[in-house]
């Protein structure tokens, strides 16, 4: 289940584990592993989840690289 701030309900990324005030954290590519975007500030934070972690999360170059590392989907 995703955690983190208000932010967190409009996630729709199925690699999105959680944000902090100035950092998203998402799925990595081996096993166990995570990937922490950190931010300048909540406003940047804000912007990235919005563009990335949302409806748009396949532009996302994270959730590409481990769509094809991790999954084998390209």
């Amino acid at each position: 289940m995703a955690e983190g701030t208000w932010r967190s309900v409009d996630a729709k990324c199925p690699f999105y584990i959680r944000d902090g005030r100035r950092s998203i954290t998402c799925e990595g590519i081996t096993e166990g592993e995570e990937n922490k975007r950190r931010l300048q500030d909540d406003a940047m934070c804000t912007t990235v989840f919005r563009t990335y972690c949302g409806d748009k999360y396949e532009e996302c170059e994270i959730y590409k690289l481990v769509c094809r590392v991790k999954y084998g989907i390209e």
